[in-house]
């Protein structure tokens, strides 16, 4: 599965989660998946698409880059369970 957003105030969408089932993994399903969400952000005529990506998850880092998304700078999170 995968989810996208459009925002018209920013024309711009983000691929929210993208998701496989673990005994599906491996088959390109995400790439498809993502491919879909790119196609249908050319029918909005977005200025841009972003995502984001758990740093730790290599295959999807892998898509992603693939696709020619770009990393950037992110957020850094420190969860009070942890501490």
């Amino acid at each position: 599965m995968t989810a996208a957003g459009y925002f018209p105030t920013t024309n711009s969408m983000y691929n929210m989660m993208t998701g496989v089932e673990p005994e599906y993994r491996g088959r390109g399903i995400a790439l498809a998946l993502k491919l879909l969400v790119i196609r249908c952000a050319r029918k909005y005529g977005v200025a841009y698409l972003r995502t984001n990506n758990d740093s730790e998850n290599v295959p999807m880092l892998t898509v992603n880059r693939k696709l020619g998304y770009l990393p950037v700078p992110g957020k850094y999170l420190l969860c009070s369970i942890c501490l």
